[in-house]
């Protein structure tokens, strides 16, 4: 009997721990590069830290310009850092080409309990090699 009571209370504790809110909030929205929605990507939000936000970073996968975190992704409330990594074909079409968006970086304000965000990503030229 005592046993039974031991693995309740066990099992109670994990219940109770698996409901804690850890702050992170849904988050969703599109992404376009020059006007067009981005194909494929990867879209991170880091907290800024220099802020002084801190807690688990929040990441999505970007699919026909739009992206929604799954639950336990999102990220936590406060200033970031999005981190923007985008393709013009996805995985499913073979081998990966060089990215178009490669770690495009901007700066929000991720509200309480999560919320929607747009990014409109302007045209990016390639840097000059200097010889």
């Amino acid at each position: 009997m005592k046993r039974l009571h031991v693995l309740a209370f066990v099992y109670c504790g994990f219940a109770v721990g698996c409901g804690a809110s850890d702050g992170r909030g849904p988050m969703s929205g599109t992404v376009t590069y020059n006007g067009q929605p981005l194909k494929f990507g990867t879209i991170e939000f880091d907290p800024d830290t220099k802020k002084g936000n801190k807690g688990p970073q929040g990441s999505a996968e970007i699919r026909d310009g739009r992206y929604a975190t799954t639950p336990g992704f999102g990220p936590v409330s406060g200033p970031h850092i999005v981190r923007i990594t985008g393709w013009n074909s996805g995985p499913e079409s073979g081998m990966m080409p060089a990215p178009i968006v490669s770690e495009y970086e901007t700066a929000v304000e991720i509200p309480t309990g999560g919320g929607t965000l747009d990014f409109a990503i302007p045209l990016i030229t390639p840097k000059k090699a200097v010889h």
